[in-house]
């Protein structure tokens, strides 16, 4: 197997780094890449054999580091969704105390309507609410002739 670059090297260290942005990744890798390839050149990056194994590689390093797997991602995800409700739930009072208030203010301050949607799509994608349902399609042929308006006949062939 190919040993990876410097470059390589940096491009996928930075793509744990900042947050899986592959743009920033690739940019911040090849400074000279143009813009508007940077997403496409990080993605055909990806795919090679050799970057394919340095990757799977970071990758566990990043799970042990975050100690974090898919359930407890979901738990985390659950969670801001509901303090995003609870705190909408809060926001439509009738009245709030100052108390309410003050509690609204430092929620508003942490969590943003972007964060709760964003939460609440990776859920969505991650127990497969995007994928469409089954659907199952027959072939039949149907024949309509019409002799006569009075005496139109259907036939399945």
């Amino acid at each position: 197997m190919r040993e990876i670059n410097e470059a390589q090297r940096k491009c996928i260290d930075r793509y744990f780094v900042n947050g899986f942005n592959r743009e920033d990744a690739y940019a911040y890798a090849y400074p000279n890449a143009a813009a508007a390839t940077r997403r496409q050149s990080m993605y055909i990056l990806l795919q090679k054999e050799n970057i394919k194994e340095y990757y799977a590689r970071k990758y566990e390093e990043f799970k042990s580091m975050v100690d974090m797997d898919k359930h407890i991602m979901v738990d985390n995800l659950v969670s801001i969704s509901h303090k995003y409700d609870d705190m909408l739930a809060l926001a439509c009072k009738d009245r709030l105390t100052a108390n309410d208030e003050i509690r609204l203010e430092r929620m508003a301050s942490v969590l943003k309507g972007a964060d709760a949607m964003k939460a609440k799509d990776m859920l969505c994608r991650i127990i497969g609410a995007y994928e469409p349902d089954k659907i199952e399609v027959t072939n039949k042929t149907w024949r309509v002739s019409f002799d006569d308006a009075e005496d139109a006949e259907i036939s399945e062939e």
